[in-house]
């Protein structure tokens, strides 16, 4: 009798930390084999040449929170520094949107620092709409005792473009696996 309890208590429990566990997995609105669906493409990028300069930043939904990648211009127009978009906050009824993203736009030299891969945090706060990205951004570099400010603008304007190729993705391993190649060469080193 008190195995066959205990052998209940325990199926019990592990039906209970399986329920949690499912339950908790990820948020609500989010969960990793949620399709990932485009929204498009916004910069503000010049070119002049072969060098550019200016921001470019490719949006998904995943259920109903989004996830994205920026790319920082600042020389060569091929293979700009990238990063994956954190701290993601998304109101659909207001269109208020922010992000952060790390970023290495190069190597760092400082008192402390002698040539290693910058820590550059790139923040945005403002809104999205079916056209443009617009707030306020925050561009810094991490590793100085009192970061270097690198870029800070209100009114930032990134518009929609409608020639960047964008898809969608079965679910996040499959958008991961597109993008985690690129990354691990441009991505943030921090």
């Amino acid at each position: 009798m008190t195995t066959n309890r205990t052998s209940f208590l325990t199926i019990l429990l592990l039906g209970i930390l399986h329920t949690f566990l499912v339950a908790f997995s990820g948020t609500p609105e989010t969960k990793q084999n949620d399709s990932i669906m485009a929204i498009g493409c916004f910069t503000n990028v010049q070119s002049h040449g072969e060098y550019a300069e200016g921001y470019a930043v490719r949006l998904w939904f995943q259920g109903r929170q989004i996830i994205g990648l920026i790319n920082y211009y600042n020389g060569f127009i091929a293979d700009p520094p990238m990063g994956i978009l954190s701290d993601v906050q998304y109101d659909s009824s207001t269109g208020n949107f922010s992000f952060k993203a790390k970023l290495t736009t190069g190597l760092h030299n400082c008192r402390i620092h002698k040539d290693v891969p910058s820590h550059d945090l790139f923040s945005f706060e403002g809104l999205l709409n079916e056209s443009n990205l617009e707030g306020t951004i925050y561009f810094e570099n991490q590793l100085d005792p009192s970061p270097e400010v690198l870029d800070s603008r209100d009114n930032f304007l990134m518009l929609k473009d409608k020639d960047c190729l964008i898809k969608n993705y079965e679910d996040h391993d499959a958008w991961w696996r597109f993008w985690e190649s690129i990354y691990k060469m441009r991505g943030a080193k921090w």
